[in-house]
C-alpha cells in the first residue's frame, strides 16, 4: 500500500507438486539481484534489499526501492504467489534528507515557500519516481522469478540470472551466460 509497500499477487500455471522449485527460483533471483539475508521459511521467502542492504548494485537495480520483503507461495486451487515488499526504508531516508535539505536554507533566511516547494518536488522525484518504477518493474520480476519447468523463464541456481528453460537440454552441459557456472 502506497507509500510503505508494493504488494501483489498472481497465479502460476506450475504444478503444485513443484512448489519447492518455485521457491528455489525466487531465492536464486533475489540473490542474483544482490539481496541479503534471503531465507526460506516454509512456503515463504523473506529477504533484505535496497540501497542500504545490497552490495555492488547500481541505481537501476530492480530491488533498489525495496528495503525488505516477504513472498508467499500458496497452494489453493493451484499455486499463487503473494508478495509484500516494504518501501519504508526508502521513504524514511528520502524524507529525512529532504527535510534536512529544506530546514537548512530556511534557517539561513531563504523563503520558506520556495524551500517547501523544492521539498515537494524533491520528494516526488526521489521517492515517488523510485516507487512508481518499482511498482511497474517488480510485478514482472516476481513473475519471472517464480516461473519454472519450461513455463517462461527460470533462474540460474548460482547467480539468479534469468534464462529460458526451453534452451536447456537435460543431460547436456549448460553454462550460465552471466556467471559461467555449470547449471
Amino acid at each position: 500500500m502506497f507509500p510503505v509497500s508494493i504488494d501483489g499477487e498472481f497465479a502460476l500455471s506450475t504444478d503444485p507438486q513443484q512448489i519447492d522449485l518455485v521457491l528455489d527460483g525466487i531465492v536464486s533471483a533475489l540473490r542474483g539481484k544482490g539481496s541479503t539475508d534471503v531465507e526460506r521459511q516454509g512456503n515463504s521467502v523473506v529477504f533484505r534489499a535496497g540501497f542500504l542492504h545490497t552490495s555492488g548494485i547500481g541505481n537501476w537495480n530492480i530491488l533498489l526501492p525495496v528495503g525488505s520483503g516477504r513472498i508467499d507461495v500458496i497452494d489453493e486451487d493451484g499455486l499463487r504467489v503473494r508478495y509484500r515488499l516494504s518501501t519504508k526504508e526508502l521513504l524514511s531516508v528520502v524524507s529525512a534528507l529532504l527535510v534536512f535539505a529544506t530546514i537548512t536554507p530556511i534557517a539561513r533566511g531563504a523563503d520558506p515557500k520556495s524551500a517547501l516547494g523544492y521539498l515537494v518536488i524533491g520528494w516526488l522525484w526521489l521517492f515517488g519516481a523510485n516507487y512508481l518504477l518499482g511498482l511497474l518493474r517488480l510485478s514482472h520480476f516476481m513473475r519471472q522469478a517464480a516461473t519454472v519447468n519450461g513455463v517462461g523463464p527460470a533462474a540460474c541456481p548460482q547467480c539468479g540470472h534469468l534464462y529460458d528453460p526451453a534452451d536447456y537440454v537435460p543431460g547436456a552441459a549448460r553454462f550460465c551466460e552471466a556467471c559461467h557456472e555449470r547449471m
